[in-house]
């Protein structure tokens, strides 16, 4: 079906004319705070008073508005008044960074005035649409909640809720935080309160105010608004974004009740979506075009509305499309941990069958290097699995603490037997146990992994990971584990295992605690499970 869909994109081509384009550059559109924001459009020439639909692009965090200048031209030319802003607190534009709070909504609100009071762009009241990547995803969402002449939204690499992404699992998001902040003092005026922001959360400190700021800045918080009007919203997110992650999107997604379409495509945040901003070949804006232009302009054809599509990431050309989410021909199923056995070198257990006891323990200690990881730069190493097919990879052979390979000490091990026929993983993951840590403050970092045996070493390529802490939990006391993994879709081959790991530490996330003497125990039982969404292959 996604075949159809592109295809049908010449056949737009040729029924859209192409119009001649006004160039606009140097605009000031003044806030109802008396700041200035500077914007660029593009406009088609009207020859015979037609009106025009609108397309209205914020900036994204740390990129100035002309971000959007190839995008702005090209909807120009397929008939929309098409204009690009930088928002408060970015390199020109006055005022402070808001972050997306209350003031910058605002302010989308007197963008959407000033375009439609230029009475000689033709600008057709009944058709705005709000669109961007990333800082301007998210902007357009809440746009569309707070603005009833938002008839429409583009929103790629965009968040759902600010306080899931820069803590989440209660693990705060210390390497994506900190780039985002630099990024803001290099690029921009961040307000105190941001910065204040920050530092509360990474010191577990004044946790209502971080709780209340992201509050007023989340689409999730919402949607009953964005439902009530039915407004059709389009989503991209990126399966290794480790900012708005994807599983907290998709769980956005299923809360819309409009016309709704969701994009997960490999990539870390905002990098799909950038490339075909930038003029690169992109069926992401392929799509988000067919979107508008169905809704604005009655052409095409309709898009398939509640869909969800994956790209898979073994072989990045596959598309995977499901009519709706969750999809008929994907099935949740669950895997039981359950303790090493003799003669299995440590090595717990996944598999269909219950553990049969919950007496039985193991116990892992904390080390700030258990032999697994996210990467050797955090950041880039993603970047090089997704576009150089740099796999992410760990020696899971079990040994001891001064061998290379995991510690016995320091992480735990479950795995599968080997799947006989491959199997494809595609959809959310998630970890369920009972844990008793020996100290109020933990984290646990759980690591996905594809593992092939090599010359007798298990080497495992990293497919998700996700994180869970406690800032104020019991010592001694029993904790109900809950830790989504990220969304994923990747082919495990046929002969290869599934892997979970666990350890405390990772360099991505600011730990709760660091004492060496830090420990916890899991047990077993029907408790004990890992449940991964499996795709019909």
């Amino acid at each position: 079906m996604w075949k159809f869909y592109a295809s049908m994109l010449s056949l737009v081509a040729v029924v859209v004319a192409d119009y001649d384009v006004k160039r606009i550059s140097g605009i000031v559109i003044k806030t109802v705070d008396g700041f200035d924001l500077r914007a660029g459009a593009r406009i088609p020439v009207s020859t015979n008073g037609e009106q025009f639909p609108v397309v209205i692009f914020a900036n994204s965090w740390g990129l100035p508005q002309f971000e959007y200048i190839l995008k702005v031209e090209h909807y120009a030319k397929m008939g929309f008044v098409a204009l690009e802003y930088e928002t408060r607190g970015w390199f020109e534009a006055g005022g402070e960074i808001g972050t997306a709070g209350p003031l910058d909504q605002q302010d989308t609100s007197t963008v959407i005035d000033f375009v439609l009071n230029q009475t000689e762009w033709h600008a057709d009241p009944s058709k705005v649409a709000l669109a961007g990547i990333s800082y301007g995803g998210g902007l357009a969402l809440l746009g569309a909640a707070n603005d009833k002449r938002v008839s429409a939204v583009v929103a790629m690499s965009a968040w759902a809720n600010i306080y899931e992404a820069l803590n989440p699992g209660n693990s705060p998001n210390l390497v994506w935080g900190s780039l985002l902040i630099a990024l803001a003092y290099i690029t921009g005026k961040p307000s105190e309160e941001l910065t204040n922001i920050w530092n509360d959360l990474l010191n577990y400190q004044n946790m209502s105010g971080v709780e209340a700021f992201a509050a007023a800045r989340s689409p999730s918080r919402l949607v009953e608004t964005i439902n009530e009007r039915q407004v059709p919203v389009f989503i991209s997110s990126n399966l290794e974004d480790g900012l708005f992650m994807p599983q907290d999107m998709l769980r956005f997604y299923q809360t819309l009740t409009g016309p709704k379409q969701m994009l997960l495509n490999q990539g870390i945040h905002a990098t799909a979506e950038l490339f075909g901003d930038l003029g690169a070949p992109s069926f992401i804006w392929d799509q988000a075009d067919l979107w508008l232009l169905h809704y604005f302009k009655g052409v095409g054809p309709t898009p398939p509305l509640g869909s969800v599509t994956y790209q898979l990431r073994n072989k990045k050309t596959t598309r995977l499309f499901y009519p709706s989410w969750p999809a008929a021909d994907v099935s949740s199923t669950t895997y039981y941990l359950s303790p090493p056995t003799l003669g299995s070198f440590k090595w717990g257990g996944l598999s269909a069958k219950q553990y049969s006891t919950t007496s039985t323990t193991t116990s892992l200690h904390f080390s700030r290097d258990s032999g697994m990881n996210n990467g050797i730069i955090p950041v880039l190493s993603d970047l090089g699995q997704i576009y150089v097919d740099i796999p992410i990879i760990s020696d899971l052979s079990l040994v001891g603490d001064f061998i290379p390979g995991v510690s016995n000490r320091h992480a735990v091990l479950w795995r599968t037997e080997p799947f006989g026929a491959g199997v494809r993983l595609c959809g959310d993951v998630n970890l369920q146990m009972p844990v008793v840590p020996n100290a109020e403050r933990w984290q646990l970092v759980a690591y996905l992994y594809d593992v092939e045996n090599v010359l007798g070493s298990e080497i495992g390529t990293l497919i998700s990971h996700g994180t869970q802490s406690c800032w104020n939990c019991t010592a001694g006391a029993p904790v109900e584990l809950n830790l989504n993994l990220h969304t994923l879709c990747y082919d495990v081959k046929s002969g290869h295992r599934v892997v979970l790991g666990v350890d405390m530490f990772s360099d991505l996330y600011k730990p709760a605690n660091v004492n060496r003497e830090l420990s916890m125990t899991f047990s077993y039982g029907q408790g004990s499970k890992l449940t991964m969404d499996i795709a019909d292959m």
